[in-house]
């Protein structure tokens, strides 16, 4: 009996605990001011511009009998080789250099540049790990 209580008690907590969450969420949304068509679209053009070169490069391995490794890139970029070789190693997790290769994550960038108060003409420079392609 004393089990049921126990049991009652969690699910009671879980509801609670769900309504809260939709609570905080409906009013974020009420009161998220939005972002600006411009940024909209300069984070639309960015996933878009990342989604055509992986497509292209896909397509280039494809066509030329590349090998791509099924298991290491599901999604077949061919922009996760081996793990090993004269070029790559294993530095870097797997599920980074995955994320790194979804067009949302060119969004991100765009969107953390913008918030970082970076525009279009303005001089920069970024460093990034080979391991990360995308």
């Amino acid at each position: 009996m004393a089990r049921k209580g126990k049991y009652d008690r969690k699910k009671r907590a879980i509801i609670i605990s769900g309504l809260i969450a939709v609570v905080i969420l409906t009013l974020y949304r009420i009161t998220d001011t939005g972002r600006s068509s411009k940024e909209t679209s300069e984070t639309l053009a960015a996933a878009e511009l990342m989604s055509e070169s992986v497509a292209l490069i896909s397509g280039y391995c494809l066509k030329n009998n590349i090998n791509i490794n099924g298991e290491a890139d599901p999604a077949f970029t061919g922009l996760i080789g081996p793990e090993i070789s004269d070029i790559t190693t294993t530095v870097g997790h797997l599920e980074s250099k995955r994320t790194s290769l979804n067009p949302e994550f060119a969004s991100l960038i765009v969107r953390l540049l913008s918030d970082a108060g970076v525009v279009a003409d303005d001089n920069m420079a970024m460093a990034s790990s080979g391991s990360f392609q995308g």
